[in-house]
């Protein structure tokens, strides 16, 4: 990185402005949603300290937990992690001495279910009815709903990242923060890939109508369609197969270390934020006491 010329009067130990540094760290996400959100946490962030008087080079725990707290609850978890992230990265390209985030208290994320989910019916019909349609929107729905990947992640898969290891196929997925996970392909993948993989040598593996890479928002629309020709209670994003995905992993007895090396989570508190949102909807605990206290038993 070429260094500033000329150098701030008092940012004499400035090797590129934060600034910069933001805008090259954000350019060099994968994801154009993670992209959008870092950009506009850290550009609240640069700006909340030029307000306040003080060097982003220079900061500490305390001053962003500060600025955190004047952030909307829903979206402060989602802020912390974008400023986390950028100063973790600094610190890894040598441009300050220590990670100035370190130990940074994050805002807890809201308990309970968020979002829409899919039950395991509508998630089988979504499947029948997507294979049905074929080509790229069955790919598509295989790997979300039989793989739980980010909708991102997914669209962002090339031919080559399509892999072979004596007889298995693997996808290997570009996750956030440059994390690299190759994860075998369940049946239902292969079954879907095939038609794309015999006529498609090189370049994206999910293409839009124009030949093009699908786009995540092309995505979100395909699998909202399918959700409602499918008759699903709720309306259905790719995030939301995601969530069904980790869900239904869990009652079909998956550890949560099983889930995670499949979904790419690396913090199973995540995956066990959707799973406490499973167990809340179908209360298996109150049910359990109701039967032991003779609920179900027929009045007489």
């Amino acid at each position: 990185m070429a260094p500033l010329s000329p150098v701030p009067p008092g940012r004499e130990h400035w090797v590129v402005s934060p600034e910069q540094h933001a805008a090259e760290f954000v350019a060099g996400l994968r994801s154009p949603a993670t992209r959008t959100g870092y950009r506009g946490a850290l550009r609240r962030w640069l700006a909340w300290c030029e307000e306040a008087h003080l060097d982003p080079w220079a900061v500490d725990r305390r001053h962003i937990e500060a600025w955190l707290a004047t952030q909307p609850a829903g979206t402060a978890p989602g802020a912390a992690t974008a400023v986390c992230s950028f100063y973790r990265d600094a610190h890894d390209m040598g441009l300050t001495r220590e990670d100035l985030a370190r130990g940074v208290r994050r805002p807890r994320r809201p308990s309970g279910p968020r979002g829409t989910w899919a039950t395991v019916e509508e998630m089988r019909r979504m499947l029948d009815l997507a294979r049905r349609v074929g080509g790229d929107t069955w790919a598509l729905l295989a790997i979300l709903t039989l793989m739980g990947a980010r909708s991102g992640e997914t669209v962002a898969l090339d031919v080559d990242d399509v892999l072979r290891d004596h007889g298995a196929i693997q996808l290997r997925f570009h996750r956030k923060r440059q994390i690299v996970d190759v994860v075998a392909c369940p049946p239902g993948v292969i079954e879907a890939l095939g038609p794309l993989l015999a006529r498609r040598r090189t370049g994206p593996l999910l293409r839009n109508q124009h030949g093009n890479r699908m786009t995540s928002r092309q995505a979100q629309e395909r699998v909202r369609d399918l959700g409602r020709r499918a008759g699903c209670e709720q309306p259905i994003s790719p995030h939301s197969l995601r969530r069904s995905f980790i869900t239904a992993a869990w009652a079909a007895g998956a550890t949560t270390s099983e889930i995670m090396a499949v979904t790419g989570h690396r913090d199973p508190g995540m995956v066990e934020h959707y799973i406490r949102g499973a167990r809340q909807q179908t209360g298996d605990a109150a049910v359990i006491v109701d039967r032991l206290l003779g609920g179900d038993q027929a009045p007489e």
